[in-house]
């Protein structure tokens, strides 16, 4: 008896004493009860933590399957801002059928059809010219043995022109031409003492002509071409002679020259610098033809018989200039050029046989100083 109560003392004293097992049992499970917002506490913004809960389920007090008490309250160390990135931007091609051209950006001429320009000329000759004399006068009594004669006296000469172009594709042009022109001088009338005379010839010529220009040589620094043409040409001749003894004799005659025309042409540009051009140009043109000349002659105040003769005549005409240019704008659709050179015409003349005259062949050459100034439009 007195032994068992001993070890039931000594029992209880024994749980009274400290044993470290128990003590780092109990400090486990206390640590276990913590609330769940110590565990959970969010580490610093530079330290990402993977088992943070996503915005959906910290809303619903979840975090990834963890129970979390509704009324906690996390407090979140302020994050950083990163800096935005650069925008990225994108090209993105205009839309052209909207966009209007800048008024500042040169723009490419447009293609072009149609042409027209007009110009005005001059040519200041002076030369040789043909003059029927005396072919009526051997119907006059006392003349019957007079023969004729054709006179090739000098002549000044002023010519003034204007032409006319349209041109529908800038290859084939149909050209209309407008010419007066004005011819003076000395010639002597042989009536048995060669005696001075005054002469003058009006004339007034239409020309209508069909250029081509080569495709493969337009807009190119050497350019030519080519020209098919007719001339009609009308001339007044004024012949006035007064005698030593007070008489006087006189001479009219009306004549008209039908032509055909076949020339070409050669440019060749030299200087091309903003809108300026500057170059060479050759141009050659032969014709053909025949003219009627009705010829009134008049001693004192006595009239002749009129006689009319025909010619058949031929020859050239030949141009050489430099050409300026000036093209206005920035598109150069319209232009102002200037021709400045010589010219020279050649023109073989047959006269038949007439009355007491056999017949012959002569020729005339009218040379001098030619310019042209003239406006062309494309469209």
């Amino acid at each position: 008896m007195k032994t068992k109560l001993t070890n039931r003392r000594d029992g209880v004293n024994s749980s009274r004493r400290f044993h470290p097992k128990l003590f780092f049992l109990g400090a486990g499970a206390i640590l276990s009860c913590l609330p769940a917002t110590a565990q959970n506490q969010q580490p610093a913004a530079d330290e990402p933590d993977v088992n943070a809960p996503w915005p959906s389920a910290a809303k619903q007090g979840r975090s990834q399957g963890k129970p979390t008490e509704a009324t906690t309250t996390t407090t979140t160390a302020p994050v950083k801002a990163s800096p935005a990135p650069d925008p990225v931007v994108k090209s993105v091609p205009p839309d052209t059928s909207l966009s209007t051209p800048s008024p500042a950006v040169l723009q490419a001429p447009k293609a072009t059809k149609n042409q027209v320009s007009i110009s005005a000329d001059y040519f200041l000759g002076q030369g040789e010219v043909t003059l029927p004399l005396g072919f009526s006068l051997s119907s006059v009594p006392g003349f019957e043995g007079y023969k004729p004669e054709v006179a090739k006296p000098t002549r000044n000469a002023d010519y003034i022109g204007a032409t006319v172009s349209y041109s529908y594709g800038q290859s084939w042009y149909l050209d209309v031409g407008y010419l007066q022109g004005k011819s003076s001088g000395e010639v002597d009338v042989n009536l048995g003492i060669p005696l001075p005379s005054n002469f003058t010839i009006d004339e007034t010529g239409y020309q209508a002509y069909i250029r081509y220009v080569p495709k493969s040589l337009r807009g190119k620094r050497l350019s030519a071409y080519f020209r098919l043409g007719v001339n009609y040409v009308d001339s007044k001749l004024t012949d006035d002679l007064t005698f030593p003894n007070g008489g006087y004799y006189t001479e009219r005659i009306q004549a008209t020259d039908i032509l055909g025309n076949l020339g070409l042409g050669v440019g060749y540009r030299l200087w091309n610098v903003g809108h300026f051009r500057l170059g060479l140009q050759a141009e050659a043109e032969g014709f053909g033809g025949v003219r009627t000349q009705d010829i009134n002659e008049s001693l004192g105040d006595t009239p002749l018989s009129p006689t009319t003769i025909n010619n058949t005549l031929f020859g050239g005409i030949g141009r050489g200039t430099v050409r300026m240019e000036y093209r206005f704008g920035q598109s150069g659709l319209l232009r102002m050029f200037a021709d400045v050179g010589v010219k020279v015409i050649f023109t073989e003349i047959q006269y038949p046989s007439v009355g007491n005259y056999n017949g012959s062949s002569y020729n005339e050459m009218l040379w001098g100083p030619y310019a042209k100034l003239g406006l062309s439009y494309s469209f």
